[in-house]
């Protein structure tokens, strides 16, 4: 699959950040935001 910048994205990946975020944001809703960081920084 490509990005409109010709970048080739892996599925897996893509849902593995995906997820990350997702942990990030329920660390964010609760408070822990340095736990939160972690995972954000894990998705990127």
């Amino acid at each position: 699959m490509n990005d409109r910048n010709g970048c080739w994205l892996n599925p897996k990946e893509i849902m593995q950040n995906y997820i990350l975020y997702n942990i990030g944001l329920i660390h964010t809703s609760n408070g822990e935001h340095t736990k939160a960081l972690e995972y954000y920084f894990q998705a990127l």
